[in-house]
């Protein structure tokens, strides 16, 4: 029940922190941006499919389509060379505006100076906004319904890759074939990715790896903890009874106390018989005795005591012929 509950307050803590970020992401002037440094994040298709679908639950609040996140996925792979060119987790290489509130960079590979790039600190974080610019530009409900078709009927009207008819950097007209080259590419992808299992991005309530050792003292304190927690009566700790320490302790002529029996309400505690040390023989000798009349008082003299003798151990020879002499 309690790990059920951790794990609701990580989804709903999650989701809030969605929320907030998309707030940020589309308030004009919600931070200043600064330019940073081009990082390498390459990712495997697992993790981005796995990012994309928490990242459709965040956004939009519902279950996402699988064939629509494999749609994204494979647009991302189209865009990054199957991840292997994703630059600070921007999957779709969405292109940064003034006011958008993230920061920004040049790619090394593109040398056009106008060509800058959106930031991102992590890989939830720019597949949620790959999400939020999808629907923006009206391939919200072709994602829904894995609808590849409708997906680039969208970006066309959108002039992702450019107005058909229109030249764009480098001195190219675009043109629908462009369209159609960049469709198959994605269908491909769809096709690779279809098999791939999507990985669960790591929650912000993860705890780091802490190896054996750490696993074992993590035992020893919540086992302590809960010792301390159920051996507590009136406020004191009640430590358990060793016995046979106490039982070294008396045979090594160590004192132990009794301990205290506490009376029940109603009933007398009767005192335990304590042993009364015993007299020495010269102590009896030497003791004062009245006489039987009550008159005087007799000094008894100190008892000296007999010599030991020895046991027989067989009869002397001529013990009967003594005695018959005797009796003649």
């Amino acid at each position: 029940m309690s790990l059920l509950l951790v794990l609701m307050i990580a989804a709903i803590a999650e989701q809030a922190g969605a929320r907030k970020r998309a707030a940020a992401a589309l308030a004009a002037g919600s931070a200043p941006s600064q330019e940073v440094p081009a990082t390498l994040t390459p990712e495997s298709a697992g993790a981005v499919l796995g990012a994309l679908q928490q990242a459709w639950v965040n956004v939009t609040g519902q279950a996402s389509d699988h064939e629509g996140l494999l749609i994204l996925a494979a647009q991302g792979a189209m865009e990054t060379a199957n991840f292997a060119k994703l630059y600070d987790f921007n999957l779709g290489n969405i292109m940064h505006t003034a006011g958008d509130g993230y920061d920004y960079n040049h790619r090394p590979e593109v040398p056009q100076a106008s060509m800058i790039y959106r930031v991102y600190s992590s890989l939830l974080e720019g597949a949620e906004d790959l999400v939020r610019w999808a629907i923006h530009h009206g391939a919200g409900d072709a994602l829904q319904n894995g609808d590849l078709s409708g997906y680039m009927n969208a970006l066309r009207a959108g002039c992702y890759l450019g107005c058909i008819g229109n030249e764009v950097p480098g001195g190219s007209v675009v043109s629908q074939s462009d369209y159609d080259t960049y469709e198959g590419g994605i269908q491909s992808y769809v096709n690779r990715f279809a098999s791939v299992k999507p990985i669960a991005p790591p929650s912000p309530f993860a705890l780091p790896p802490i190896g054996w050792g750490g696993a074992i003292a993590a035992v020893a304190v919540l086992g302590g903890v809960a010792y301390v927690a159920t051996h507590i009566k009136d406020g004191k700790l009640q430590l358990p009874r060793i016995p046979f320490l106490s039982g070294a302790r008396k045979a090594h002529g160590v004192a132990v106390p009794t301990p205290a029996v506490a009376a029940a309400p109603g009933l007398a505690v009767q005192p335990q018989p304590q042993p009364q040390p015993q007299p020495s023989a010269t102590a009896l000798a030497s003791a004062v005795f009245v006489s039987p009349e009550g008159a005087r008082q007799v000094s008894a003299a100190p008892a000296t005591q007999a010599p030991a003798q020895a046991p027989f151990t067989h009869l002397p020879e001529d013990f009967g012929d003594d005695d018959d002499a005797a009796a003649a």
